[in-house]
C-alpha cells in the first residue's frame, strides 16, 4: 500500500510551503512502481497554490518515501480558511497486490492577512456650531476579500 501519510495537512498562508509525505505504508516492492502525484483546487484559487500536473514518484525496494514541498502563495487579501487536494494514480495498470490508499491528501491553508480600517484623513477640524461632520472610513492597508 502507497498513500499520504498523513491525509491532511494544515499551513498558515505566510510559511511559503507545505511538505507532504507518500510512502509505502505497508508491504515491500520488489520492482519499480511509478505514482503520479498532483495537485487540484478546493475552495482554495489554484493561484493560491503550486499546481502541480502528474509529477511522477518512483518507488522500489530502496525508495520508499518521498517528501513532495507545495508552495503555497501569500496573497495579501484577508479570507477564510480554504482548501485544496493532492491525489495520487498509478501512471499504468498495476498488479492487485498494490493499492493507493489513502490517495487523497487535503491541505487547509489559515489565512495570515491582517486589514487595517482607520479614518482618512486621520485628523480632522470642525467648528463646533457647525452641527455635523462627514469622517471617511477606509482600508488603509491590506485587502478584504471580494465575496
Amino acid at each position: 500500500v502507497i498513500g499520504f501519510d498523513p491525509d491532511g495537512y494544515s499551513v498558515m498562508e505566510d510559511s511559503g510551503e507545505v511538505l507532504l509525505t507518500v510512502k509505502v505504508l505497508s508491504g515491500s516492492l520488489d520492482s519499480d512502481v511509478t505514482v503520479l502525484f498532483s495537485t487540484q483546487q478546493g475552495s482554495a484559487a489554484s493561484m493560491d497554490f503550486e499546481e502541480i500536473s502528474y509529477m511522477p514518484l518512483v518507488f522500489n525496494s530502496s525508495v520508499t518515501s518521498y517528501d513532495v514541498p507545495i508552495a503555497i502563495t501569500q496573497d495579501n487579501i484577508r479570507e477564510e480558511t480554504e482548501h485544496f487536494f493532492a491525489r495520487l494514480q498509478f501512471s499504468q495498470n498495476l498488479p492487485q497486490r498494490i493499492s493507493l490508499a489513502p490517495d487523497i491528501a487535503m491541505i487547509e491553508v489559515t489565512d495570515t492577512d491582517s486589514v487595517v480600517i482607520g479614518f482618512d484623513p486621520d485628523g480632522y477640524s470642525v467648528m463646533e456650531d457647525s452641527g455635523e461632520v462627514l469622517l471617511t472610513v477606509k482600508v488603509l492597508s491590506g485587502s478584504l476579500d471580494s465575496d
